[in-house]
């Protein structure tokens, strides 16, 4: 574990999690709190500080944290910031990734320049950054640009990997939409609450998409990489369930439909860029539904450091003891701790099928991609 540079030799445990149910990924860090901190003086030399304080690391230091199993090659499990420190007999730092950087200002409040559609550079009045009209990509990128143009001012001797937007996104466009004394963290959790799009971070990398877009496929199996399965289904005989659909709109609004039993226990499900022709809401509803009613698997596997998995990883499982738990799942959430029990990556899967469908619209020009709530 390195912070600003400087290795620290002393480290009792971490741990990392990562959720797609919130922006960015933390880690807490415990260390003794007189740690060997390594650092070269003027002859260079490595020598070693035995303490840590907050005025040597202050808020906002760099935090990485790399690990591996003897003989097998490194793996760089954090990259992030320190944003705290709990003093006592151990010390715990806690850390953020980039979430970190874009909480650091309000959205406009700086001589930024990023300007809008209409070419006028956005400053925050007092009375909030407005657009009369903006694509999503655009204010995406707009973000990005304010939250980079703050970095350098901040940080300008040891500046972090400026942030860049994973494209493609969604092709929404808001009308007269404002952000009063916003972060662009806090806009980006406004975004996720309201569109149900799946937004994380992948180190300096926004990733704002829909949860059928899996980033990559890496096969797991109890006989081989999995070291612990906790997937199960409801096995309720009689469970009842009222499906709410949401159907959200290339302008950035929503209705939705809902289906099954109306005193039943509520889920969701959401649909983008849909047209309601005819009973194309209440039919799409209705398969959700459906597919609810099948009780797939979910829950959790505990994987050891290898092979890497993150978040919206595809994960087609096998279970040699239970193969009816054979199938395609999703990562929702990763948790790595490394500790005296060893290191080990414990992963929150969903269905697949479940999270996922996708739809011909009724005029035959566009791909319909929905998912369920992760």
């Amino acid at each position: 574990m390195t912070i600003n540079g400087f290795p620290l030799t002393t480290v009792v445990s971490v741990k990392i999690n990562n959720d797609s149910a919130k922006v960015g990924s933390y880690a807490e860090i415990v260390v003794p709190l007189n740690s060997y901190i390594a650092y070269s003086n003027p002859n260079n030399l490595t020598t070693y500080l035995t303490a840590i304080r907050t005025d040597l690391f202050p808020q906002g230091s760099r935090l990485t944290v790399i690990a591996s199993y003897e003989g097998y090659d490194n793996q760089t499990v954090f990259d992030g910031f320190v944003y705290d420190f709990i003093l006592g007999q151990p010390l715990t730092i806690k850390a953020a990734d980039y979430i970190y950087l874009l909480n650091l200002n309000v959205f406009g409040s700086q001589n930024v320049k990023v300007t809008n559609k209409s070419g006028t550079k956005i400053k925050d009045s007092g009375k909030g950054v407005n657009y009369p009209s903006v694509t999503l990509v655009t204010l995406l990128q707009q973000l990005i640009a304010f939250t980079n143009s703050v970095i350098q001012s901040e940080l300008p001797t040891n500046t972090p990997p400026l942030l860049e937007l994973t494209l493609p996104v969604p092709g929404i466009t808001f009308q007269n939409l404002t952000f009063v004394s916003m972060s662009p963290a806090a806009i980006l959790e406004y975004l996720k609450k309201n569109l149900y799009f799946n937004i994380t971070l992948f180190n300096n990398k926004l990733y704002v998409n829909l949860a059928s877009n899996t980033l990559a496929s890496v096969p797991l199996a109890t006989i081989t990489n999995v070291i612990k399965s906790s997937l199960q289904k409801n096995t309720t005989v009689f469970e009842r369930i009222r499906m709410k659909a949401w159907f959200i709109n290339t302008n950035g609004t929503r209705s939705y439909f809902e289906v099954g039993d109306i005193n039943g226990q509520q889920k969701e499900c959401f649909f983008y860029a849909v047209k309601n022709v005819g009973d194309q809401y209440a039919t799409l509803a209705n398969q959700a539904l459906l597919q609810a009613q099948q009780r797939h698997y979910r829950g959790e596997l505990t994987t050891l450091l290898y092979p890497f998995v993150d978040l919206y990883y595809k994960i087609p499982y096998s279970d040699a003891r239970y193969p009816e738990k054979n199938g395609n799942y999703v990562v929702i959430g990763v948790e790595i701790t490394l500790n005296e029990s060893g290191f080990h990556r414990k992963l929150k899967l969903a269905y697949l099928d479940n999270a996922t469908y996708t739809f011909l619209s009724t005029s035959g020009q566009t791909v319909i991609q929905s998912g369920n709530s992760l």
